[in-house]
């Protein structure tokens, strides 16, 4: 049994932290794979917590380099001996390798999640992040991507690790799955009847997913139909977000709008939905939302970002980013087709190539053979 340590930087909700908390969660405590987060526990550790798998964190503040949690790492992975160490995000890749390699670990390898970022939209040290760990990346074991386009992007950042390898993200198709019940009861949490259509747009508030493209779109589609409301679902996306729902109130599609904030019970709110969609303009890897509708029975609607095509294939749409018209179209299109089809479409798909099971196969394999390969002498000529 190959043992392993995941370090992150925190366990939000994420789709880099969602995916580490279904690989562990999937693995079991006894699977010899442990976490420890940079910042806090967040709502994941807490899952990660009761699923009984081992969770440290080092209590870092986010933005504030601290020696001490460097300090603790080092004392972590001396403690716990790790035959692998899986660094997930950028600050997690460059604290474990230098902190990795001093501790002795016998393979490191990096976790990239995301693919073209606009990093004008950033902080500094967002910015000069990338570029530092591309003349580091051939230090690594290896680099796992969990999209195509996440790999071509940070090759032309400069990156030219030992080992790439392509995992893409995994969904659990028990707990995903259509449920008309849950359907009905959350479509009479927020006061929606069963007759009308819900467009769901899953993402938090960030310059990433852009928010602007989709109220854009909304907003042709309300003056269009009548029988189509809509659904915010993330951080930023609440009541109480008033900047947020000025955006709405000025396009005249607040009455029409449902604000829900962050939400953990994405399985139930899936089944109420007609359509999911993502209207991200840069930055997307492989996103989880797609995988989960679509697991769901939920066809999918989304902007040609990251591996957004190759995961949606035949089962739904895919426009250009920021085309408002293209979007609303889009939408009207999938939901003027036949839904039951696509419906089932989508599920075989996300079965056939991105069921949890495969992907921690994938990994499990993985890791054995990069520990394995560390240990072999090397080869002098």
């Amino acid at each position: 049994m190959t043992k392993v340590i995941h370090l992150i930087t925190g366990l939000g909700l994420g789709g880099a932290e969602i995916m580490l908390t279904k690989l562990v969660g999937s693995l079991g405590p006894d699977s010899g794979h442990s976490v420890i987060s940079m910042t806090g526990s967040g709502v994941l550790g807490e899952r990660i917590n009761v699923l009984g798998v081992p969770l440290y964190n080092l209590g870092m503040s986010r933005g504030f380099p601290d020696p001490r949690a460097a300090l603790k790492l080092y004392r972590l992975l001396k403690q716990l001996q790790p035959d692998v160490l899986v660094t997930w995000l950028y600050h997690a890749d460059l604290l474990g390798l230098a902190v990795g390699r001093v501790a002795g670990v016998p393979a490191i390898c990096w976790n990239i999640r995301c693919s073209q970022m606009d990093m004008s939209r950033y902080s500094m040290l967002a910015k000069v992040m990338p570029k530092m760990l591309a003349r580091l990346s051939p230090l690594p074991d290896a680099c796992i991507v969990n999209s195509w386009a996440g790999r071509a992007f940070h090759e032309r950042l400069g990156y030219t690790p030992k080992r790439w390898e392509f995992i893409p993200n995994g969904f659990e198709l028990d707990k995903f799955c259509p449920n008309p019940q849950a359907g009905r009861a959350f479509r009479q949490e927020i006061g929606v009847a069963a007759n009308k259509l819900l467009i769901g747009l899953p993402a938090r508030v960030d310059p990433q997913k852009d928010h602007d493209t989709f109220i854009a779109a909304a907003s042709i589609i309300a003056k269009a139909r009548a029988d189509i409301d809509f659904v915010l679902i993330g951080s930023g996306t609440s009541k109480q977000d008033t900047d947020f729902i000025r955006k709405f109130q000025g396009a005249g599609i607040e009455k029409r709008s449902h604000f829900l904030g962050p939400r953990t019970d994405m399985d139930k709110i899936y089944s109420a939905l007609d359509l999911v969609t993502l209207s991200s303009s840069f930055g997307e890897g492989f996103p989880n939302i797609l995988g989960e509708a679509m697991s769901t029975g939920v066809p999918c609607v989304a902007t040609d970002v990251g591996d957004s095509a190759l995961i949606i294939g035949e089962t739904g749409r895919t426009v250009a980013p920021g085309d408002v018209e293209g979007l609303a179209a889009a939408w009207l299109d999938v939901l003027g087709s036949d839904m039951d089809d696509l419906k089932i479409k989508a599920r075989v798909h996300i079965n056939d190539y991105y069921s949890i099971e495969k992907i921690v196969l994938q990994y499990t394999n993985l890791l054995a053979d990069i520990y394995n390969n560390s240990r072999r002498p090397r080869v002098v000529d």
